[in-house]
């Protein structure tokens, strides 16, 4: 049976059904939210080089702020199983990213040693590219799906 051809079920649209025809996808292009990221990025690590450490946990702490917002937009309008889930899953990374950030910034700048997994090298460093990662995949859910609750 080709994709073109209606099953019985398709051909009668019924009150159940009615839900699974529209469409639950929004066509994108994510190039933008690339070419943002980067730049959130490459701001990150002028703050860090430019001014240390605490003006890129206020910064971030920003940032964290606004995954969070974005984080509840899709879990308050969002019922679909992966959208959820994903928002979730970078809410909750980008929760882990900042604290150790927080920790081991405010640990180097007084001691000069890392408190949180001292023996990865850089981890501190990388955790603002780690929480803009986040950022870009909650607003590529809000971006793709369709929003399908009140």
């Amino acid at each position: 049976m080709s994709d073109d051809e209606l099953t019985s079920d398709e051909a009668e649209p019924t009150a159940g059904s009615k839900k699974s025809q529209k469409s639950v996808r929004r066509d994108f292009n994510p190039m933008p939210f690339y070419f943002r990221t980067a730049i959130i990025i490459l701001f990150c690590y002028f703050v860090f080089y430019a001014f240390g450490y605490q003006l890129l946990i206020m910064f971030m702490l920003l940032i964290e702020v606004n995954l969070l917002r974005r984080t509840w937009e899709i879990l308050s309008s969002y019922s679909y199983g992966f959208a959820r889930k994903a928002a979730y899953f970078n809410a909750g990374q980008s929760i882990v990213y900042f604290i150790i950030l927080a920790i081991n910034g405010f640990a180097i700048t007084q001691s000069g040693v890392p408190l949180i997994l001292p023996e990865i090298g850089g981890l501190t460093l990388i955790c603002p590219l780690l929480i803009a990662a986040a950022l870009f995949g909650t607003t590529n859910i809000l971006q793709m799906y369709v929003p399908d609750m009140k």
